[in-house]
């Protein structure tokens, strides 16, 4: 049988002045069983100075087409794309090569 997740709960209250962003979230966060607990505290991390009313967490490290974060527009648009780790070697080569 396979190992299952872990669930983490979290109560984040956000006051963000530099943005005027103040709110509350409750999350429930779930450990894959390969993922260490500081990966876990990285993606906590990236959603707390991220935080929006539309970021929200996806399947990550489960599907490779799937950031860790995203924030989507209402007309389906990604607007922030938050990937968490070391990037494949076709990224680097390719940031090398344009940038």
């Amino acid at each position: 049988m396979a190992t299952k997740a872990t669930i983490y709960k979290a109560l984040l209250n956000i006051a963000n002045m530099d943005t005027n962003y103040y709110n509350e979230h409750n999350l429930t966060l779930a450990l894959h069983p390969s993922e260490t607990e500081l990966r876990l505290m990285a993606r906590l991390v990236a959603f707390i100075l991220n935080a929006n009313e539309d970021l929200v967490f996806c399947k990550g490290i489960d599907q490779d087409d799937e950031p860790d974060l995203w924030e989507k527009a209402l007309d389906g648009d990604i607007e922030l794309w938050i990937d968490l780790g070391q990037p494949p070697d076709f990224l680097i080569f390719i940031k090398n090569q344009f940038f």
